[in-house]
């Protein structure tokens, strides 16, 4: 009866190992999937829209102006954008 219920632990602890191995396989599967898309996708995704005052005399933004001005990096926002140190 001893041998009969190690055989049943030994086997219950290999499907759990090869159960949570194929569960770390999935994710990093899906990590990757995500993370390839991310170079797929566009600077600005569909939906949004970048909105600003008629009288304000900025014409062209960079992606990276755009990224220093939501970081605060950039507080003064006249013409020329220079971030700062």
């Amino acid at each position: 009866m001893k041998k009969f219920f190690e055989h049943i632990v030994e086997g219950m602890l290999k499907l759990s190992g090869a159960f949570t191995s194929i569960v770390i396989l999935l994710i990093i599967i899906f990590l990757f999937k995500e993370g390839f898309g991310l170079f797929k996708s566009p600077s600005l995704e569909k939906g949004y829209e970048l909105v600003v005052s008629r009288g304000n005399t900025i014409q062209h933004l960079t992606p990276m102006e755009v990224k220093s001005i939501y970081d605060g990096d950039v507080t003064n926002y006249c013409c020329p954008i220079k971030p700062k140190d």
